[in-house]
């Protein structure tokens, strides 16, 4: 996705918002009306690229990061948590605090998911 440029309300930033996968460097730069033109050329340029153009159209955020932070703070914590009540087959959830850490006990082992 690097040096993809979109508006700011395009459907794109409810799928793709950096990060967009565990250690995941990107950023979201803001540009100006006036700047943008300069940007669409050379992501333009760079998609004449067939390789380029064919890793964008496949690539897809990593599982669980595919949501907008700002949006939705807590989606990341409830879609891991989903997860492992599935991976686990467990309909119990331990909490601690809504800030603290989430456990989800599959049989002998415990899962923690942390919050900041």
């Amino acid at each position: 996705m690097d040096g993809m440029i979109a508006r700011t309300n395009d459907p794109i930033w409810q799928k793709w918002y950096a990060p967009s996968g565990y250690m995941c460097r990107c950023r979201i730069v803001s540009v100006s009306d006036r700047q943008a033109p300069q940007f669409q050329r050379a992501d333009a340029k760079r998609m004449q690229d067939p390789e380029a153009a064919a890793a964008r159209q496949a690539a897809q955020p990593d599982p669980g990061w595919d949501y907008n932070i700002g949006e939705a703070p807590t989606k990341g914590i409830e879609q891991a948590v989903a997860r492992k009540r599935q991976e686990c087959g467990s309909t119990q959830l331990a909490r601690s605090s809504p800030a603290a850490a989430a456990a989800v006990n599959c049989g002998a082992r415990t899962r923690i998911l942390r919050t900041a």
